[in-house]
């Protein structure tokens, strides 16, 4: 009697349980694939997003493009709303191009909403554009793939050869509001002769504003290599110094580590040391010969001393750009508080003195000598 009693309050109180209020019916809901935003006035900006659906009678994947002024990221949202056939949904918006004058004014204004809302991809990626984001997505396809998937493929893979930070709308949160540390996005433009979109290295930031300032692939993989953010793969091509010749080298980081060691000198004044060693996979070296030992010490001086050149311009850059991506500020934050207290971080960054020192070894050079 006693279980039948337990059984039926139960089943009275499911009676009494309300339903899901919030429910939104898939049936009811179009995804944004892809959204893009850009200056449309002092006050106001142009928002595109493309939405991934089909066509009615074959089911083909396509993409429709809708396009409003608005002035802000909700208000963009509400009036978008009102021109598609659908509730739009962001949850699979995995990239969100900005250009690059509307970044100067600020990220956070475009990526509190999305800090703020449930539904959110706290996995998309931010990317900065040059000029014209819209005319990206008005491409629709690249290929046989629809944009918000190139986009998202593109990024990928650019994050996988190391070419571009691997940062999410999740992962800057921190950075945004961390004063001792700097940010980098992949920089994006519209390749016209081939109707696609193209990564051309890093934006800069300083704190959430990008500084107009970028840096190309290259410089992009050893700021990674520096603050050891090395991806799966690392491919460099360089001409170098060999002998009494400039011969042109692919080669792979396979291993690296970078190391920051900060010093105060009499001055008041941060120092920083940055030893950098790193193991190379030779991948094209049409010399040849690299059995010889006295050909491979040679060769590895000169990709020593060029990489050494490269590092000092990189990190020349960004602090240029009053960037700090190697997280200098935040070292000095958590292992040197007295010294932080002591500086003002925004001024004394552009002037401090950093100090890489590159050493390689050429650990492999092919299967064949």
């Amino acid at each position: 009697m006693n279980k039948l009693k337990t059984l039926c309050l139960a089943g009275l109180s499911v009676l009494l349980l309300s339903g899901c209020w919030d429910q939104k019916l898939l049936k009811n809901t179009v995804f944004m694939s892809a959204t893009a935003f850009q200056v449309k006035s002092d006050d106001e900006v142009l928002v595109t997003t493309s939405i991934h659906t089909y066509t009615t009678k074959e089911q083909r994947p396509v993409n429709k493009t809708y396009s409003v002024v608005a002035k802000s990221t909700r208000d963009s949202k509400i009036k978008l709303n009102q021109e598609a056939s659908g509730f739009l949904m962001t949850a699979k918006n995995k990239v969100f191009l900005l250009q690059d004058d509307l970044a100067k004014k600020g990220l956070l204004q475009f990526a509190d909403v999305l800090y703020r809302t449930p539904e959110s991809p706290l996995n998309g990626k931010f990317i900065i554009v040059e000029k014209d984001p819209k005319a990206i997505l008005e491409l629709q396809k690249v290929g046989d793939e629809l944009i918000g998937e190139n986009l998202a493929g593109l990024i990928k893979t650019m994050e996988f050869e190391s070419a571009v930070p691997t940062e999410t709308i999740q992962s800057i949160c921190t950075i945004l509001f961390d004063e001792g540390k700097g940010l980098m996005l992949p920089y994006m433009k519209l390749n016209e002769s081939n109707q696609a979109a193209e990564i051309t290295g890093a934006a800069l930031f300083h704190k959430d504003k990008y500084t107009g300032v970028t840096i190309n692939t290259d410089q992009t993989k050893l700021l990674l290599a520096l603050s050891n953010k090395r991806n799966k793969a690392m491919m460099i091509n360089d001409t170098i110094p060999f002998k009494d010749e400039q011969l042109t080298v692919s080669y792979e980081i396979s291993h690296s580590k970078g190391n920051l060691k900060i010093e105060k000198d009499g001055l008041n004044k941060v120092k920083v040391k940055l030893p950098f060693k790193a193991e190379l996979d030779i991948m094209e070296f049409p010399h040849d010969r690299l059995y010889e030992k006295s050909v491979l010490e040679n060769l590895q001086k000169g990709i020593e001393k060029k990489l050494q050149q490269n590092v000092e311009e990189a990190i020349s850059i960004i602090q240029e750009a009053n960037c700090d991506y190697l997280g200098i500020g935040r070292e000095l934050i958590a292992y040197h508080p007295e010294l932080w207290k002591e500086l003002d971080w925004d001024k004394d960054y552009p002037e401090i003195s950093i100090e890489p020192d590159v050493s390689v070894e050429i650990v492999h050079h092919g299967i064949i000598n």
